[in-house]
C-alpha cells in the first residue's frame, strides 16, 4: 500500500507545565509550584493561552488544509484537549469523520522523564548527582533517567507507530503529540522517505 500523500504534525499547545518551565527559565521562579509536581504528567492541562491557541490553529487548519483522513493522538489530557478544541472550528460533517478516523496511540505519549520529572537542573545536580553527571556523560540523546526514558528510546518506539500509520492511510494523516515525540516521528518519517526515494 502506498505512503500517505501528507503527513502533518501537531504540537499540544500551551500547558501549565509549559508556562512554569519558561518562567523557570527567565529567572521569575526557581522550582516548578508544588501542585505541579504532585500532579501525573499525563494529567497536565492546558493555559487559558493553550485553549486559545488551539482554536487558533483548529480555524487556520480548517480553512487551508481541510478534514484529515486519519488523527493519531496522543492520550495525555494536554494533547487530547488540544485535539478537542482544534476540532471544534471544523463544520459538524468534518469534525464527525474526523472523530471517527482519530486513534489514541499510546506511542505519541510525551517524553518519560522519570526520577527528574519537573526538577531543574540544579535540583537534579543536588538531589541526583549521579543522575547529573550520567546526562553530562551520555549527552541529551542517549541519557535515560532512572524510570524514565531517552530520546534513542521514543524513537524506538516511534518507529513502530509511524510505519503502522503509513501503512494504514493513503491520503493526509495528522500527529497530535508534544515536541520530543514529534521531532523523532518527523526525523522516522523523513528517512522513510528518503529510503524509498534512493
Amino acid at each position: 500500500m502506498p505512503a500517505p500523500t501528507n503527513v502533518f504534525f501537531v504540537r499540544h499547545a500551551e500547558s501549565q507545565a509549559n508556562l512554569d518551565k519558561d518562567e523557570i527559565a527567565h529567572g521569575w521562579r526557581d522550582a516548578y509550584p508544588r501542585t505541579l509536581q504532585d500532579e501525573r504528567d499525563a494529567d497536565v492541562r492546558l493555559t487559558a493561552r493553550g485553549v486559545e491557541q488551539a482554536r487558533t490553529t483548529g480555524r487556520y487548519l480548517a480553512a487551508n488544509l481541510g478534514a484529515f483522513d486519519a488523527c493519531y493522538v496522543s492520550p495525555w489530557l494536554r494533547t487530547r484537549h488540544t485535539f478537542d478544541h482544534l476540532l471544534a472550528a471544523y463544520p459538524a460533517e468534518q469534525r464527525d469523520a474526523m472523530r471517527v478516523a482519530t486513534r489514541y496511540e499510546e506511542r505519541l505519549r510525551d517524553y518519560e522523564q522519570g526520577i527528574v520529572t519537573r526538577l531543574t537542573s540544579a535540583q537534579i545536580a543536588t538531589r541526583y548527582p549521579e543522575e547529573a553527571h550520567r546526562r553530562a556523560t551520555d549527552g541529551p540523546y542517549y541519557y535515560r533517567p532512572a524510570g524514565g526514558e531517552s530520546w534513542a528510546d521514543i524513537s524506538q518506539r516511534l518507529h513502530r507507530c509511524s510505519t503502522r500509520s503509513r501503512a494504514r492511510n493513503r491520503a493526509g494523516i495528522c500527529w497530535w503529540s508534544r515536541t520530543t515525540p514529534s521531532s523523532c516521528a518527523r526525523a522516522k518519517c523523513c528517512w522513510a522517505w528518503m529510503r524509498k526515494r534512493s
